[in-house]
């Protein structure tokens, strides 16, 4: 068993001494969240070809809406289709209408996507954006907190500036660094994005699952937010005010962000010992996060 462990990105990431914490912990995957994804995915598709894309201007869309029960809560599901006549207008649309992302808006039970295509053929993979979004709808139905860094409305206002921030294509870049911490290490989208990383897993071709962790949304932002604190470490007078305007001492924020890191690499790990487990055909070889381990390394 240990051997087998070895073998995960959480060990080389982390000290041997703690694998005793790991293994006892949840493995932070919730299979019904898995079924619900396929049903979802498959009633999309059934109501998609039921709609024909519309002319607005120099593109066109269509609107697919339906409700669905989901642990014992209807929740409805909107998904946004917007068709580009070629590759140039369809970057235009990207940027326009957040191609590739979703929204969850806990209060109403709604959940948003956002769907790219090119002359009808889909660019932005359905099922990726909703096996991020389905978890935070688990999350909530569940009465766990969403949208939300800590407990409380101060923690709520903390995510809420920060996502605004990312949003805002006007923001300047030791703002953007700053939230882009804050958003990406929340515990919630954490786990969402881990949730999403194990169904990525369950559907890659045999083979490709090194490719598909070091390509992955959790992996990139962990990567990239290790180097966003360095620069923030390393240059605290241009950070500590913007810092302190999120309602943080800058030393706290650093150790804040130091922890959530630990805790995402952390749920990674755990991520590739659930798949390995579930999948036990498919067993790595430590040749095989030989790539992985040279990333992190190159940001501690």
């Amino acid at each position: 068993m240990k051997h087998f462990l070895d073998n995960t990105i959480y060990l080389m990431e982390e000290q041997t001494s703690e694998l005793n914490n790991v293994i006892c912990e949840e493995l932070t995957i919730n299979n019904s969240v898995t079924e619900l994804l396929k049903k979802i995915s498959e009633k999309f598709t059934e109501e998609f070809s039921k709609k024909s894309f519309e002319r607005v201007r120099n593109f066109s869309y269509k609107k697919i809406e339906f409700t669905y029960y989901c642990f014992n809560t209807i929740v409805k599901f909107v998904f946004n289709c917007y068709n580009a006549f070629n590759a140039f207008e369809y970057e235009n649309l990207k940027k326009s209408f957040s191609i590739g992302n979703g929204q969850t808006n806990e209060t109403q039970k709604i959940i948003t996507i956002n769907l790219g295509f090119i002359s009808g053929t889909q660019q932005t993979p359905c099922i990726d954006v909703l096996r991020h979004e389905e978890h935070h709808i688990f999350q909530m139905c569940k009465q766990k907190d969403i949208n939300n860094w800590g407990k409380g409305k101060k923690g709520k206002d903390v995510y809420l500036k920060a996502s605004e921030i990312l949003q805002d294509n006007n923001s300047n870049n030791n703002d953007f660094i700053v939230s882009f911490l804050i958003y990406t290490q929340s515990p919630n989208e954490v786990d969402a994005f881990v949730n999403q990383l194990y169904e990525q897993l369950v559907a890659s071709n045999f083979g490709d699952e090194i490719k598909t962790i070091s390509k992955s949304q959790v992996y990139s932002y962990y990567l990239t937010s290790k180097k966003y604190l360095n620069i923030i470490i390393n240059n605290r007078i241009r950070f500590e005010k913007i810092i302190n305007d999120f309602g943080w001492k800058y030393n706290t924020f650093v150790k804040i962000i130091q922890k959530a890191l630990k805790r995402t690499i952390n749920k990674i790990g755990k991520v590739i010992i659930k798949f390995y487990k579930d999948y036990p055909q498919r067993k790595p070889t430590e040749i095989c996060f030989n790539n992985l381990t040279d990333k992190i390394k190159n940001y501690e």
